[in-house]
């Protein structure tokens, strides 16, 4: 499946229904608000992103809680979730995205390998985290690879509702 063809159809959905959509990016680096905003019309439904790359925009920015991170560490499920919740509070949005995980070369600070990932999504008040793992793949590839996989778990989602 073509990337373009799932943010067209994103685009479709979005407007169509008159719903808002909102990024927290820490793996990804800006990717996927890149990738939203390259179909013409995304102001109608895009709000915004944050690039949350350090500890401390996620916990002072995104309001992800510190307790978290210490016993889950910044690449976790309950970090993803906690991103995508509070990014569409903040943004007052009705669905978000979020990514975190080791792009490499070097695993994290807190020894998670490089490949490992979580995307979340919240939709209609629901949390869905996706667990990624690509240890082979280059820092480019699975920053690549881990945005697309983020756009295409949101094309799923609204593909079935």
């Amino acid at each position: 499946m073509k990337t373009a063809s799932i943010q067209a159809h994103i685009a479709d959905f979005l407007s169509e229904n008159h719903l808002t959509l909102s990024v927290a990016e820490s793996l990804t680096g800006g990717m996927i608000s890149h990738k939203i905003t390259s179909v013409s019309g995304s102001s109608a439904y895009y709000k915004g992103g944050i690039t949350s790359y350090s500890i401390e925009i996620k916990e002072n920015v995104l309001g992800v809680s510190s307790k978290t991170i210490q016993e889950k560490s910044v690449v976790s499920e309950e970090v993803a979730a906690e991103m995508c919740q509070n990014c569409a509070r903040l943004f007052n949005t009705d669905i978000a995205l979020s990514t975190t995980g080791v792009a490499g070369p070097a695993s994290d600070e807190f020894q998670n390998p490089v490949g490992l990932a979580f995307i979340g999504l919240f939709y209609k008040g629901e949390v869905s985290i996706q667990k990624c793992f690509f240890p082979t793949l280059t820092r480019e590839k699975i920053i690549e690879t881990v945005s697309n996989k983020a756009l295409e778990m949101l094309y799923l989602k609204i593909s079935t509702t």
